[in-house]
């Protein structure tokens, strides 16, 4: 699977990320989390799984204006980045 695809739906599209982590969860994602929530509205939803086999970290958005989706999905991708160094 490629490191980011846009995944289309009738319903809407999401956009998923997927970035190499450690097993250390960042704390500051918290904060990207609610804001691209409080940005989204009752439109979207954000999900965030870190997988217990592998040092990846998967970030989903998905909502109705796909270019907030991936700037959203990339924010979010740049915190984990910027936390783990």
């Amino acid at each position: 699977m490629p490191a980011s695809a846009a995944i289309s739906s009738a319903s809407s599209p999401a956009w998923w990320k997927h970035i190499a982590n450690s097993p250390r969860r960042p704390a500051s994602l918290r904060d990207e989390i609610r804001a691209a929530e409080e940005s989204l509205g009752c439109d979207g939803r954000v999900l965030v799984r870190f997988s217990g086999a592998e040092p990846l970290a998967r970030v989903m958005v998905e909502g109705l204006d796909e270019a907030a989706l991936m700037a959203i999905a990339d924010r979010m991708a740049g915190a984990i980045r910027a936390e783990l160094g």
